[in-house]
């Protein structure tokens, strides 16, 4: 994968990145508590923050809450969550 300030990544990396941004149970924006951690298929935890300005998860912003997929909620978030 070349992108503008990105090398190659490997297939495990790549996987780890997706799967990090994927939490195995339906979650949706108005069940989420400020300071619940959410585990990752990867995984890993996510930190939800829940505020006046809005919902983050990690320190990216929820664009869009709530989109309605078969098996459960996507939420839009305005940025790449990285794995530790």
């Amino acid at each position: 994968m070349q992108a503008a300030g990105w090398t190659k990544l490997d297939i495990k990396t790549l996987q780890a990145v997706l799967s990090y941004h994927v939490v195995p149970a339906v979650a949706f924006s108005t069940d989420l508590k400020d300071g619940q951690q959410l585990k990752t298929l990867q995984s890993e935890a996510v930190t939800v923050r829940v505020s006046a300005q809005g919902v983050q998860i990690n320190d990216a912003n929820v664009a869009v809450a709530n989109v309605l997929i078969r098996n459960g909620a996507v939420h839009v978030i305005d940025k790449v969550l990285i794995p530790k």
